[in-house]
Parts: C-alpha cells; structure tokens; sequence
C-alpha cells in the first residue's frame, strides 16, 4: 500500500513536471517569446510602406492595428521606406534576402525583384481568401505582369483618361472622342490660335512619351513593347504609322509651342484655364478640374487605336510578400485583410485609387461623376493596363530621358517618324539583349 502510494506521488510529480515544461514552450515564459491571450504563441511579422505622408501613414497604421485586435496572435512592425529610397532599399534588402515579410511596391519594382527571387507567389495564398472572386480580372492580370506569376497585388489602379471642356466640345457640336483618330479630328475642329485656343494639352517634356505609347499600342494592339522573338514593336510599320500622327498634334500646330516641354503641372493649368480642351490624365485631377472648373468638363475613356485596342501606360502599386519570410502564413493573412472590402474601401477613398475590388466599385466615391471613367475603363474588354518592361535598368532612362529627346527632335522636324521609332527600338532592344545575357 505504501509503495502504491509512493508511485502515485511519483507519477503526479512527473505529470506536473510535463505541464510545467509544456507550458514552458507555448506560454508565456517560452523561450520563444510573447504569447497570445489564450496562450498561443505570438508570430511577429513587419509590414513596410513604401509612399509615406502623414495622413496616409495614419490610415495604413489604423487598419494595422485594427488587424491585430482582430488576430491577437499576429504582432505587425510597422515600417516607412521614404519613396525616394525605397526602390533601392528593397532590392538591397532582397539582395542581402532581409526584406519586410509584407512590403508596398511599385509595378516597375517586380522586375529586380523577381529577378533575385526575391518575391513570393501569391497565388496559392490569395485562392484561399474569402474573396477571391471578389477581384476584377484586371488586377489579377496586373499582378502577373511579370514572369506570369502573381508576384504583387495592386491595392487599387491609377489610371489616366481623357478630360475635355464641356461648353467648347457643345459649341463645335463635338462627343468626346472614341479612337485616336477622333482625337485628332476634334483636336483640329477645336484649334483657334487667334483666341488662344488650342485641342489638346500635349505633354512634350518628361513622361510625355507614355502618351505617344497610347497612340503606338493602340496601333500594334499588342500588350508588350516586344514581339514573341524579344524584338521590339517600336519601329513596326504599325506603329511607325501611329508615331507620326501622334507627332502630327504638334507639328500641326493644333497645341500650344511652348507644350514642347510640358510636363504634368502645365498640360493640368492649360486644361483647366480654358486654354485647351482636352486633356489626357490621371485619378487626381478629377478634384483639381472641379475645384477650377466647375461642371464644365467631362471624362471620357482612352481612346482606341487602328487596332480596336488601348493600354493605359500608367503606374500601379500593391502589395508582396517576401520569399525569405518566415512566417508567410501571417504575412498572407494580413494581406488577406488589406485587400478585405472595408479596409481596402477606407484605403482607396483617402488615397484616390480606383478599387479592385469588385463589391466596392458602386460606393459613390468610385461611381458618381466624372470620376466613374476609371471604374468603366478598368472593367474595359478593350482596355488593358500596359505590360511596359520596367524591369529593365535602362527602363528609367528610356521613358524620362532617351523618349523624350527623340520625340522632341520628331516635333521639331530634325528627324523623321521612321528614324526616331528605329532610335527607340534600338535602345529597347539593346537593353533586352542584356537583360537576357544575365
């Protein structure tokens, strides 16, 4: 008896011992750290913006800690990459394979990254969400613009459209134009020199070549500044076709002289000050043309090339996941719930991008007014948003220095459209070769 006894306090020293070690490892006196309400173990994660203010870190940081309230077991470090550096800085981090587990990223950043395998795929993830079928065909295409893999998912587009001036299209008895060749046309038909009046706000300084690609995709209909071989479409008869006639706006003098170096804050002030009548831009200056103008201008989608097709050049941001993270699970639930609809809803209307979501697309903020272009020209079957190759290195230099300068010499009639298109693709082309000897 007494040696049952003694086996029994043995026993139950033993099993207290086992608690003991079991509460050790998932508790909170664990060597791993801090634990969760109800004694589940902590997982820390970083999320790193990559477009700082201070008012959108605020909303961002809100919907970070409204995700951890919600999921007790996930602590989020929250980090801001200033957006002059933080191109360089993630690929430095993806280098030396340190990147957050969750990042902000520009579509012109996938290319470096993924290059390093630096990204992860999303796609076995976002499957999974609740909301899947919640995302426009658009975004997901967008986010599998590089390698064919979903790298990246926008957390809302940034478009351009056309804007024109209501009272000058009525008194010519004009409708908005559908095809570049419309464009041209009411251009033309809006063009008085004498009360300096002038069709379109032609963007001849930097980025203005993002325009004249409207006029040469739109011609080629193919959404790749190369063919299947790697050889760039820049200088096919196409698009050779399509470069002229985008030239011709200047050269026909049906935009103001001076626009040969407009850039974005010019082509804005001469729309909206009545000096010319259409303009091509992006989400933001729907506010700016209000403010100014009143009800005294409308918005129409891109407008279609020979090809029956168009391709919005502009950029997009989004989220990833870092392939090195070593809680993806975490990262992809916190993704999760960005692109979730309240939270993507409250994110898009203070940022001013169009959602992809499609349950959130009718809120009045996206679908009322002028600003409803986007919606409709996101959910176009003939518009896409352009695969531009901004992975190449020499990318940056092509669409802010290189376009700029040749297009300049064709307005200005030193060069002819056949020479500057072989120019621009020559330059392409070079920097794909080694690209590809990589």
């Amino acid at each position: 008896m007494f040696a049952t006894k003694k086996m029994m306090a043995c026993f139950m020293a033993v099993t207290l011992l086992l608690s003991a070690c079991s509460a050790n490892k998932n508790g909170e006196a664990g060597a791993g750290g801090s634990t969760a309400s109800g004694g589940k173990e902590k997982v820390e994660i970083t999320f790193a913006e990559s477009i700082p203010s201070k008012e959108r870190t605020a909303v961002l940081k809100q919907l970070i800690d409204d995700f951890q309230a919600k999921n007790p077991d996930i602590k989020v470090n929250f980090e801001s990459n200033p957006v002059e550096q933080a191109r360089e800085k993630l690929i430095a981090m993806a280098t030396a394979k340190n990147l957050p587990d969750v990042f902000e990223v520009s579509n012109s950043w996938i290319g470096p990254l993924a290059v390093n395998n630096a990204l992860e795929d999303l796609e076995p993830y976002v499957d999974k969400f609740a909301n899947r079928t919640d995302f426009t065909d658009s975004a997901m295409a967008l986010g599998k613009s590089y390698g064919d893999k979903l790298y990246w998912i926008p957390y809302g587009t940034y478009g351009i459209a056309v804007y024109y001036n209501k009272k000058m299209f009525a008194d010519a008895g004009l409708q908005p134009p559908a095809t570049t060749e419309d464009f041209y046309n009411a251009a033309k038909a809006l063009t008085n020199p004498a009360n300096n009046q002038y069709g379109y706000s032609f963007r001849g300084g930097v980025y203005g070549f993002t325009h004249a690609l409207l006029w040469m995709m739109g011609a080629t209909g193919v959404n790749s500044l190369f063919d299947e071989n790697g050889k760039s479409l820049l200088d096919s008869p196409q698009a050779v076709e399509a470069l002229s006639k985008y030239a011709s706006l200047y050269i026909d003098k049906l935009v103001p002289a001076d626009s040969l170096n407009w850039s974005y804050k010019e082509t804005v002030e001469a729309f909206t000050t009545g000096v010319t009548a259409m303009l091509i831009q992006s989400n933001e200056v729907v506010a700016i043309s209000k403010e100014k103008m009143g009800d005294n201008f409308g918005t129409a989608m891109l407008p279609l090339g020979p090809s029956g097709k168009q391709f919005d050049t502009s950029g997009q941001n989004g989220y990833a996941i870092a392939s090195t993270s070593k809680h993806k699970e975490a990262a992809a639930k916190l993704l999760e719930y960005l692109m979730s609809a309240e939270p993507n809803l409250k994110f898009t209307k203070f940022s001013g991008f169009t959602p992809v979501l499609k349950s959130i697309q009718d809120d009045p903020a996206f679908s009322d007014g002028p600003i409803k272009v986007y919606k409709d020209q996101m959910n176009s079957s003939d518009i896409e948003y352009a695969n531009l190759p901004t992975y190449l290195p020499e990318w940056s230099e092509f669409i802010t220095q290189f376009s700029t300068s040749e297009v300049q010499k064709l307005i200005l009639k030193q060069q002819t459209a056949e020479q500057t298109a072989k120019n621009l693709a020559d330059f392409l082309n070079e920097a794909m070769d080694k690209w590809n000897k990589k």
